[in-house]
């Protein structure tokens, strides 16, 4: 006859030593999980980190551009502001050597062609590369040039 009591003790044992013999793999898949998290969760940490100084320096460059240019209209507006009143409501000579004769149009613009029209859109004066046009250069100015003025 078999004892029962028997048996079960070497059941249990069986699933002792299995139990025992199983532990040791899961133990190696839980660290390898955790291993695996705590990878991932430092990458993506990092990469978060380094897409957010990307996305500072890209924010910062466009606002240099953005206010460079800003300024260069505002430049630009007093400029032609004070032009029409120096040039032709209170003509100053200092003025018009000062700002279209020589290189201030085409380093602080880029402009190298300046032509000075008249009420009547006849010609006044003419400028190319900060020298007078001492020949009459043949323009063809049209009436719908006010809409531009």
């Amino acid at each position: 006859m078999v004892d029962i009591n028997s048996s079960e003790v070497d059941v249990k044992s069986i699933l002792w030593r299995l139990r025992r013999s199983l532990i040791m793999p899961y133990s190696v898949v839980l660290v390898s999980i955790v291993c695996i998290f705590i990878l991932v969760s430092y990458f993506t940490n990092s990469l978060n980190l380094y897409s957010i100084s990307t996305e500072k320096k890209v924010f910062r460059n466009v606002y240099l551009k953005e206010l460079e240019s800003i300024g260069k209209v505002t430049k630009d507006y007093s400029f032609w502001n004070d032009a029409v009143e120096k040039v032709f409501l209170k003509p100053d000579p200092f003025f018009i050597k000062e700002n279209f004769l020589g290189s201030y149009l085409p380093e602080n613009f880029g402009i190298s062609r300046v032509i000075l029209l008249n009420p009547d859109l006849s010609i006044n004066m003419s400028i190319h590369n900060g020298e007078v046009e001492v020949t009459a250069t043949p323009y063809r100015v049209e009436e719908n040039i006010n809409e531009l003025i």
